[in-house]
């Protein structure tokens, strides 16, 4: 594909007033079930589930532009896609969808499509480079001799060409990311208290994220199925005065030190002999994480 500029390079704009709909709504239908988004387009069918999305039904294909982030720029392939019209899911934040991806082999086309409420385009796009820098620093917790290994899903961001502008006058941009097999669970929230008390890794990760970058960052919001996360949250040490280096959840500093207040050290964080910066530390200046 084309190498593209960097996208966070574009002054950032108004965010979309309505999220991604179907491009050609059936007609309406007394029987008809209605969109959950506020524009209100009649739908005829659920979400489909694993079974019903080969059906020829729900194989309306559209042209998207799927946008990588590879090697520390952006690489741009155009592809069709699937989106169901119903959403599979509703979070405080986001919209999931089911999505078929035409490029993938056939046995890895069943996606997951995520469309943000509120967030810019540019937002969206550093989403997808926050997580890329969480695999990385998943790589390398994986090089100790940790119990269990970990992963962060693929993200890329999909650029829905045949859609009309929206108010920001760019196409529609939802995040895509393979379905994750097994259940969905949150081990630790926002500030990384721990939601799951079975689990020792999501902390241990957490605590480890920051003894490793030199207390740049540290990444909560540990979620996903088994091991493999999805949707992290960074806090960096970025200064109050300085914007978010993270989206809309990045603390800065003040969520660095929220989560050591709540964070007791397991058994895999002795196991890998991480320490506790001390209570008044001063953060080092803000650096990348790479």
């Amino acid at each position: 594909g084309n190498v593209l500029p960097h996208p966070t390079g574009i002054k950032p704009k108004a965010p979309p007033t309505c999220p991604p709909c179907p491009p050609n709504p059936p007609s309406p239908d007394p029987k008809a079930r209605r969109c959950s988004l506020p524009c209100g387009f009649t739908v005829e069918a659920a979400a489909p589930t694993d079974q019903a999305v080969d059906t020829e039904v729900t194989m309306t294909k559209e042209n998207a532009v799927k946008h990588e982030y590879k090697n520390e720029t952006w690489e741009a392939t155009s592809i069709q896609v699937h989106v169901s019209p119903l959403p599979l899911a509703l979070g405080s934040k986001r919209i999931v969808y089911d999505m078929m991806d035409f490029s993938a082999p056939k046995s890895k086309q069943h996606k997951v499509a995520k469309a943000a409420k509120q967030a810019t385009r540019e937002e969206t796009f550093n989403e997808v480079i926050m997580q890329k820098k969480c695999q990385r620093l998943a790589k390398k917790f994986n090089e100790y001799d940790v119990p269990r290994k970990i992963a962060y899903n693929d993200l890329c961001v999909i650029e829905l060409v045949d859609r009309p502008v929206d108010a920001s006058g760019e196409h529609p941009v939802m995040i895509m990311e393979p379905k994750l097999k097994g259940d969905c669970k949150r081990y630790t929230d926002g500030l990384g208290c721990t939601v799951d008390e079975d689990r020792d890794i999501p902390e241990a990760f957490s605590h480890f994220s920051y003894e490793f970058t030199k207390g740049k960052v540290v990444v909560v919001n540990i979620q996903g199925a088994e091991d493999t996360y999805t949707d992290p949250q960074v806090h960096s040490n970025a200064p109050e005065t300085c914007p978010p280096a993270w989206g809309q959840g990045d603390m800065g500093e003040a969520g660095i030190a929220k989560f050591f207040e709540h964070h007791r050290c397991n058994a895999v964080c002795r196991h890998m002999n991480l320490h506790r910066p001390p209570p008044a530390c001063a953060s080092p200046s803000p650096a990348d994480t790479s």
